[in-house]
């Protein structure tokens, strides 16, 4: 059974960011965040 969501901001669309932006944002080459985002399925498939 799930449990009622009691913090609706939660469920809230959150931003996206652009490749560019998480790079600068987390010191990351675009291309390595594209080779994890194939690899391990992270992030939104949204491409800048």
């Amino acid at each position: 059974m799930n449990a009622p969501v009691t913090n609706l901001r939660a469920l809230e669309p959150r931003p996206l960011y652009g490749i560019g932006t998480v790079a600068r944002l987390t010191g990351l080459k675009s291309d390595t965040l594209r080779v994890w985002e194939r690899r391990y399925g992270l992030g939104a498939s949204h491409k800048s």
